[in-house]
């Protein structure tokens, strides 16, 4: 019996930390798609909705708290992982209230290196 590869999109502006992720990911048998910009990820989940998204709230072209509500408008079931950086010069000024369900976070280092 043949199983289905379970499908990551993630979405970050760091392509260092995002081919990290994807080969993970991979290594772990998910099927991963990757973008590095809002606009980009949000046209390749209307393509093929995706079962997972890993989401950074800081992109260059759309906030993502605004990628996040597109989410919801094209799959409300679609779990979304926030995967972001908290900047206390700039605050993360991000509101739970209207996301929270299947909604998760987890803050990240500024930089990902190799020690």
């Amino acid at each position: 019996m043949e199983t289905t590869r379970r499908k990551i999109l993630v979405i970050d502006d760091n392509a260092e930390f995002v081919d990290f992720v994807r080969r993970f990911l991979e290594s772990e048998d998910f099927q991963v798609s990757v973008a590095l910009d809002g606009r980009t990820g949000l046209e390749k989940a209307i393509l093929d909705i995706p079962d997972v998204v890993l989401l950074d709230l800081i992109l260059p072209d759309i906030p993502g708290e605004g990628v996040l509500k597109r989410f919801k408008e094209i799959d409300k079931d679609i779990a979304i992982v926030i995967i972001s950086r908290f900047d206390e010069k700039r605050g993360c000024r991000f509101s739970l209230k209207a996301h929270r369900a299947r909604s998760s976070f987890i803050l990240r280092q500024k930089r990902l290196r190799n020690s």
